[in-house]
């Protein structure tokens, strides 16, 4: 899993890949470690260090979907602030899919897939299902462009492992 979410991360070589590397391991390492106020702050950092990527807002998402996962019990005001974040994440892939259309598609593709994973555990599965589908349909895009994305590959898997 950390892969997944760390391999998206690097676009084109425009960005610097360790720098952005070591900004999301952080950001990972916080919400895993259930600090979720800690790792919205390193989100929020991340966001500021590279405006208008969408990893930023993607990992914005990811800290209020670990945080849905933990809190009991569920609270609406998560769901909405993953909601959001996610939008903005796929509106940046959207943006991004024109400058580097392998992964603009990843990014869409991820944060599909995890849209659709917070619907299913929500137990809303008719709308989780085309959501999934279409997440599939992006990361197979960013693979027939780049091949060496190798985490769409895991993406992937999580798709056919979770159906």
């Amino acid at each position: 899993m950390k892969a997944l979410l760390l391999a998206g991360a690097i676009a084109a070589g425009a960005l610097p890949p360790a720098k952005l590397d070591a900004e999301i391991a952080s950001v990972i390492d916080l919400f895993y470690d259930l600090e979720f106020e800690k790792a919205s702050i390193a989100a929020d950092r991340l966001a500021g260090n590279y405006p208008g990527h969408p990893a930023g807002a993607f990992y914005r998402s990811i800290v209020h979907y670990q945080r849905f996962l933990a809190e009991e019990p569920k609270r609406k005001e998560t769901l909405e602030a993953f909601e959001k974040h996610c939008d903005d994440a796929l509106d940046a892939a959207e943006r991004l899919r024109r400058e580097d259309p392998a992964q603009g598609h990843y990014y869409l593709g991820i944060a599909k897939g995890f849209r659709a994973r917070v619907l299913a555990a929500q137990k809303r599965y008719f709308k989780a299902i085309p959501e999934g589908l279409s997440a599939v349909r992006q990361l197979k895009k960013a693979l027939a462009i780049d091949p060496n994305i190798e985490d769409a590959y895991l993406g992937l898997g999580m798709y056919h492992y979770i159906t």
